[in-house]
């Protein structure tokens, strides 16, 4: 679970962008099938140059839920198959995404294995208070379609 606060808001853009891997999934699931490279184990490398996480977009759990993980930066690194899947994975990430600017006192919770979640560049200060908390009922039940 991501809970972001904001303590106080820039001037100028910070604006928030979320979103709903599960509409993501759906829409690759009814082009592709159940068998795509996103849902495929060991394709994708994860890091912050701190720690390496070797895994998949879009996890498949026990119980048959899904759980998403994904960075669009330069600490991505994807073999060859999901490379050629990620035009249309940025084109659903476009299609999908919403912004919400967030004002002093106002904030979100989120379930962080099911949406992916950034911000727009800002001018000026500004404070939010984010906190992470790590549960291992999100890795066991995750989200269904």
């Amino acid at each position: 679970v991501l809970i972001l606060y904001c303590k106080y808001q820039s001037g100028q853009g910070g604006e928030t962008t979320l979103i709903d891997t599960k509409k993501i999934l759906s829409s690759l699931i009814e082009k592709f099938g159940l068998k795509f490279p996103l849902l495929e184990k060991n394709n994708t490398i994860f890091s912050d140059n701190i720690e390496m996480h070797k895994g998949n977009i879009f996890e498949v759990l026990e119980d048959g839920s899904y759980f998403t993980r994904f960075r669009n930066d330069k600490f991505a690194y994807f073999n060859s198959e999901v490379i050629n899947i990620l035009p249309e994975f940025y084109r659903l990430i476009k299609e999908n995404t919403f912004t919400l600017k967030l004002e002093e006192g106002q904030g979100y919770i989120i379930n962080n294995g099911r949406y992916l979640h950034g911000r727009n560049g800002f001018n000026g200060s500004r404070e939010m208070w984010r906190i992470l908390l790590h549960d291992n009922f999100l890795k066991q039940k995750g989200f269904n379609l």
